[in-house]
């Protein structure tokens, strides 16, 4: 260690105290949940672009949704190795870098004359998204007098789901107005502003140790994801391939999660993974997150694709449903702290089951109103199940391990973002291309495509409503 490195340590450590003893430096909480909106926001923004971009490059929905999937493995890079780049690097730092992504990425993905370039563009965005989030939540832990956590993180909460509800409106507006490199302006001018405020509000609020960073692991995660979410891609269009891609992808995760077993310094610790009452709520959390993705980028290529909506009307009534999502996530809350979770978690899947089933049952109708309505349900399960889930799993755990805890839902909830994509525009792509080939025109060809995906998320959200039938038995049973 470097001299003067124990002083310097002492003199952050001292200055925490401090920050959370005094009033809260709200300053920087705006900061940082500015810097949040605009990592939350550059999840969805994309979604109803794809159309305009397969159609630029002259690409395939499967390959055009790796600005999705390609963006989700490096978040989940980043994000489960938060924990190290915590311990190395001071907030004010990572903060800069982050808006530093941010900046040079919407410049790339404006200026990019090719889908290559795009891809590249949205990997350095995903860099800043892993970096802000967490950085978020850790301040509100280090700097929030612990009277105040609870209404802090409730405000992060609602800025992390507001920021892809208003994600499509603003992109659609920009996308049929400017053009689809045009969604990226608003972030490159709020993360300019953002940088401006930072410099004079942001300060640093963590104190630095000596950590190591298990790279092998990292590698073993990023290859396990690629690998898997290239099989999801091709699950219908290449048979072969992609069973010898997801069987190569879970050797990987596997070789994964073993040496977090043997490691001395562990990339993401496992141990929590082994109560009966935790993990099966990452699998629940992983169901409804997946659910998600079902509406939020199926239904943008059916609207935009078979219905010739444009990417402003298609991003409008996904609003719609994705505020549902915000309104029934914060009455979850209200829920789970007066009854529990033993009736919220099955009624918020059979809530996803049922706006599945509506989607397509009405998808060959081309009915708007019946669309709406089965988003708007699949979001308001998602609401009632996502965070219920993640917060029930959580608190079974032992104080000691409540932070790998938060580490492993993280993974799971990028794990979401990196799975659903690939499975669900890879099965709609294959069967909308072999229905084209089969004479059908194009709308039926889409409508075809979109019943297939939705047909995949159900069978997903039906185990996850059977699970979470098993799982409140067995809260039930142990409470007695």
């Amino acid at each position: 260690m470097a001299a003067g490195k124990p002083n310097a340590d002492a003199h952050a450590a001292e200055h925490n105290v401090a920050l959370c003893s005094s009033r809260m430096p709200i300053g920087l909480l705006v900061v940082l949940y500015m810097n949040s909106f605009v990592a939350a926001y550059c999840n969805s923004i994309i979604n109803v672009a794809l159309v305009d971009i397969m159609d630029e490059f002259s690409i395939s929905a499967a390959l055009a949704q790796w600005t999705v999937s390609g963006y989700t493995i490096v978040t989940t890079i980043v994000v489960t190795s938060m924990a190290y780049v915590f311990l190395r690097l001071r907030a004010r730092t990572i903060f800069f870098a982050a808006q530093a992504c941010f900046i040079v990425s919407d410049i790339i993905c404006i200026w990019s004359p090719n889908f290559a370039l795009l891809i590249v563009g949205r990997l350095i965005q995903a860099l800043g998204t892993g970096l802000s989030t967490p950085l978020m939540m850790n301040a509100v832990m280090e700097v929030v007098p612990p009277g105040r956590r609870g209404l802090m993180l409730g405000i992060a909460s609602t800025i992390i789901t507001l920021g892809p509800a208003f994600g499509p409106v603003v992109s659609g507006i920009f996308c049929t107005l400017f053009g689809w490199r045009m969604i990226f302006a608003p972030i490159l001018v709020v993360s300019l502003i953002v940088t401006g405020a930072g410099a004079v509000l942001m300060r640093s609020f963590n104190t630095l140790r000596d950590a190591s960073l298990d790279v092998p692991s990292a590698v073993l995660l990023a290859l396990a994801l690629f690998a898997l979410s290239y099989g999801l891609t091709s699950v219908l269009s290449n048979p072969v391939l992609a069973a010898i891609a997801l069987v190569f992808g879970a050797a990987l995760l596997y070789a994964f999660a073993r040496r977090q077993k043997t490691s001395e310094h562990p990339y993401l610790d496992i141990r929590p993974l082994r109560s009966i009452l935790f993990w099966p709520c990452c699998l629940m959390a992983l169901a409804a997150l997946m659910s998600t993705f079902s509406v939020g980028i199926l239904l943008p290529l059916y609207l935009e694709q078979g219905l010739s909506m444009s990417a402003l009307d298609a991003g409008v009534l996904m609003l719609i449903s994705v505020l549902f999502n915000t309104v029934t996530g914060l009455l979850a809350g209200l829920i789970v702290d007066r009854f529990g979770v033993r009736i919220l978690l099955p009624a918020g899947f059979a809530c996803i089951v049922a706006g599945q089933v509506i989607i397509y049952a009405v998808a060959p109708q081309y009915l708007l109103s019946g669309i709406v309505a089965g988003a708007s349900f699949v979001c308001a399960g998602v609401g009632f199940t996502s965070s219920p889930s993640q917060v029930t799993g959580l608190s079974s755990l032992e104080p000691r391990l409540y932070a790998h805890g938060v580490s492993i839902v993280s993974a799971f909830i990028m794990l979401s973002g990196c799975l659903a994509p690939s499975l669900y525009v890879g099965v709609m792509n294959a069967v909308q291309n072999g229905a084209t080939a089969a004479g059908a025109d194009l709308q039926a060809a889409v409508s075809a495509g979109l019943q297939s995906g939705i047909l995949v998320a159900l069978v997903v959200s039906g185990a996850a409503l059977v699970l979470s039938l098993i799982y409140t038995r067995v809260i039930q049973r142990r409470a007695k």
